[in-house]
C-alpha cells in the first residue's frame, strides 16, 4: 500500500504541492488565530490574510522555490511591521527554505539563507525583544540544521539521477555488445557458407566442363563426371542446411547430423581426385579424436585450400600432409604450377585466407600462406588440441 501510494505521488506531484501547502496554511492560521499573547493585538482579517500569504505561496515551491522563500520571507516581515505577533508565521518560510537547499546548489542556496537568517532576526526581534546575538545565533542555527536535511536530500537526488544515467549507459552497452556478438556470428556464418559454396561450386565447374568436353566422344566420362555433379549438389545442399540451421537452433552441429571433421578427408580427397586434381595424401602419427572445433579448423582449412588449388592452379598436382603430434595437429597443403594457372591466380582479395587465419586463431594455432620457389603455392596450420586460445595467426596471402 505504501509503494502505491510513493508511486501515485511521484507521478502527480502538482497534487502532493496543494495538499501540503494546504496543511501548513491550515496551520499557520489556526496558530495565529489561537495564539493570543499579552500586549499584541488580536488578528482581524487583514493579519489572517498577511498570515495566509506566509505559507500560500509554498504551492508553488517546486516550479520556483527561491521566488517562493522571497515571497514568504517577506510576507513574514509585512506581517510583523503591520504590529502583530509573528511567533507563527515562519513555517511556509521554513518549507521554501528546506526546498531551495533540495534542489538548488550552495552557491544559490547561500543568499537564500542569508535571507532567512535576516527574517529569523528581524521578526524575533521585534516579537520577543531579545538580543540581537541571540536571535543571530539561533536563526543561523536554524537555518543551517534546514539547510542540512535540505542539502542531504539534494545529494542523494543527485546520486539516483547519476546511478539511473549509468543504468542507461550500461543497458546500451549490453545492448551494443549483443549486436557485436549477433553481427560477429552472422559474419562467422557467412564465412562457413563461403567455404561450402565455393569448394562445391568449383567441383560442380569442372566436373561439368568436363562432361560437356566428352560428352561426344567418351559418353561413360561424361556420365561419371555428371554423376559426380549430382553427388556433390546434393551433398552441398545438405550442408547449406546445416550452416543455415545455426541460425535457428544456436548450435554447432544440429541433431542427428554428422559433423565435418577429419573422419571425412577420405570422401573430400576423393572429390577433388575426381575432378582432375593429382592429389597424395599422408598420414603421419597415430589417428586420434580431436576437439570439435579443432577438427572443424583442420578440415575447413583443406577444404579451402583444396579449393583454392581446383580455382586457381586446375591440373597441377597437390600434396595434403597431416600430423597427428602431442599436444597438437599440423598440416600442411601444397601444389606444383599449373601449365594453366588463372589470371587471378595471385589475387588477395577473396576471404578464403582471412577464414583461415581467424579460425586458426579462435583456437590458439598459426596459419602461413605464400607461394613457392617453384610457381606453386603452400598453406601450412598448427592447431593445439589442449586448452588454450591465446594463438596468433602470421603469413603471406593466399589467392582465393
Amino acid at each position: 500500500m505504501g509503494v502505491r501510494a510513493l508511486t501515485w505521488a511521484r507521478g502527480h506531484p502538482l497534487v502532493v504541492d496543494v495538499v501540503i501547502a494546504g496543511a501548513v496554511t491550515l496551520a499557520t492560521l489556526v496558530v495565529v488565530d489561537g495564539y493570543e499573547p499579552a500586549r499584541w493585538p488580536r488578528p482581524g482579517w487583514y493579519a489572517l490574510t498577511l498570515a495566509t500569504l506566509t505559507a500560500l505561496p509554498t504551492v508553488l515551491r517546486r516550479r520556483a522555490p527561491v521566488t517562493v522563500l522571497i515571497a514568504c520571507c517577506g510576507f513574514a516581515i509585512w506581517y510583523t511591521a503591520a504590529g502583530y505577533f509573528a511567533g507563527n508565521v515562519a513555517f511556509g518560510a521554513e518549507l521554501a527554505w528546506y526546498t531551495v537547499a533540495a534542489s538548488r546548489p550552495p552557491r544559490v542556496a547561500a543568499p537564500c539563507g542569508v535571507l532567512l537568517v535576516a527574517m529569523f532576526a528581524y521578526t524575533n526581534i521585534v516579537t520577543w525583544g531579545i538580543s540581537a546575538w541571540e536571535v543571530l545565533i539561533v536563526s543561523v542555527m536554524l537555518t543551517a540544521i534546514l539547510w542540512r536535511f535540505g542539502d542531504a536530500s539534494r545529494q542523494l537526488a543527485e546520486r539516483n539521477a547519476q546511478l539511473v544515467l549509468v543504468s542507461a549507459q550500461l543497458r546500451r552497452e549490453q545492448e551494443d555488445r549483443e549486436r557485436r556478438a549477433i553481427t560477429e556470428e552472422r559474419v562467422r556464418i557467412a564465412r562457413e557458407l563461403h567455404d561450402v559454396v565455393a569448394h562445391h561450386i568449383s567441383v560442380i565447374s569442372v566436373q561439368a566442363g568436363l562432361a560437356e568436353y566428352v560428352l561426344e566422344s567418351e559418353p561413360g566420362t561424361a556420365r561419371q563426371a555428371l554423376s559426380t555433379v549430382m553427388d556433390v549438389t546434393a551433398e552441398s545442399l545438405e550442408e547449406l542446411r546445416r550452416v543455415l540451421a545455426l541460425l535457428r537452433l544456436g548450435e554447432e552441429d544440429p541433431p542427428d547430423e554428422q559433423p565435418l571433421g577429419l573422419d571425412r578427408l577420405p570422401e573430400l580427397a576423393g572429390r577433388i581426385r575426381a575432378a582432375g586434381v593429382p592429389l597424395e595424401v599422408e598420414i603421419n602419427g597415430t589417428e586420434r579424436p580431436l576437439p570439435p572445433g579443432v577438427d572443424l579448423c583442420a578440415f575447413r582449412v583443406i577444404q579451402e585450400s583444396l579449393t583454392n588449388v581446383l580455382k586457381h592452379a586446375p591440373g597441377a598436382p597437390a600434396r595434403l600432409s597431416l600430423s597427428y603430434e602431442p599436444g597438437q595437429v599440423s598440416l600442411r597443403v601444397s601444389n606444383g604450377a599449373s601449365a594453366t594457372r588463372r589470371k587471378n591466380g595471385g589475387g588477395a582479395g577473396g576471404h578464403g585466407l582471412v577464414g583461415m587465419r581467424e579460425r586458426a586463431a579462435l583456437y590458439g594455432g598459426t596459419l602461413t600462406a605464400g607461394p613457392r620457389p617453384d610457381g606453386g603455392f603452400a598453406v601450412a596450420l598448427t592447431v593445439p588440441t589442449t586448452a588454450g586460445r591465446t594463438g596468433s595467426s602470421a603469413g603471406g596471402v593466399m589467392p582465393d
